[in-house]
């Protein structure tokens, strides 16, 4: 994985286990497409390892939308539950 989608995986994961200190059941997390994104179709990159750092601290994804950010670029919102 590169340095990129590490940080941001390992942010979310941070964010994440806060949640559960916080005793949480539900946490949100938004994610935005890179600007480098090429706009075809395939994989959006660091969206897997983000929702699975997310998973491996045991919330299970329950509902995910997508949405377009202001500069008309997509962005996930994914709810996950404990």
């Amino acid at each position: 994985m590169g340095w990129i989608k590490d940080a941001k995986a390992e942010n979310v994961a941070k964010e994440a286990a806060r949640a559960i200190e916080e005793g949480r059941r539900v946490f949100v997390l938004r994610i935005n497409t890179p600007m480098t994104h090429h706009q075809l179709s395939g994989s959006l990159p660091g969206f897997a390892e983000q929702i699975e750092a997310v998973e491996d601290l045991g919330w299970r994804l329950g509902e995910m939308s997508f949405a377009q950010d202001p500069k008309g670029r997509p962005e996930g919102y994914f709810l996950f539950r404990r």
